[in-house]
């Protein structure tokens, strides 16, 4: 005859979270808001070079206008989205998502006109420092806006179900 043996393996996560000295809730807050000031100044750093990336590919989209480096442009549009927040430029993500609508409706059409892209572009440079515009921040994605309603696909630009609709609209 053969003999079962049972045996339980000691639960390692229950002694450490039992050893452990509780953490405070203000030294918890303390903590995770130092390590958000440390993400947001990298974040600004990446945004900086996001938006030096976003201009030199356009550049390059102005001179030969090809559909891929369009395709390039919106998958550099959405690496802002979160890391611009993050850095303190909640406004530039705002224009980050109206410039990923206005390509993608270029793109479903087939249009290859610069100067759409252009305005964002520059909007996003001055979001980038909103400081420096006081409250002409306002006013420039409301600009935006009526760009975004223009040039992105008419049923996702003037839609108030639209995705991104609610963070663009301006009160």
């Amino acid at each position: 005859m053969s003999a079962i043996k049972y045996s339980k393996p000691p639960n390692r996560l229950d002694a450490a979270l039992s050893s452990a000295r509780p953490l405070l809730a203000q030294r918890a807050i303390e903590r995770a808001t130092q390590n958000l000031a440390h993400l947001g100044d990298e974040c600004a750093a990446y945004v900086d070079q996001l938006i030096g990336s976003l201009r030199e590919l356009f550049d390059l989209y102005v001179v030969d206008r090809r559909a891929d480096a369009l395709a390039d442009m919106y998958q550099l549009s959405l690496r802002f989205i979160g890391a611009a927040s993050l850095a303190g430029c909640a406004d530039l993500e705002v224009a980050a998502k109206s410039l990923c609508d206005v390509i993608d409706g270029m793109l479903e059409r087939g249009e290859t006109e610069p100067e759409p892209i252009r305005v964002h572009i520059e909007a996003m440079r001055m979001l980038r420092h909103p400081a420096a515009l006081g409250g002409a921040g306002t006013e420039l994605l409301a600009g935006l806006q009526r760009v975004r309603v223009r040039f992105a696909m008419s049923s996702d630009a003037t839609s108030p179900d639209a995705k991104t609709s609610d963070t663009l609209v301006i009160d």
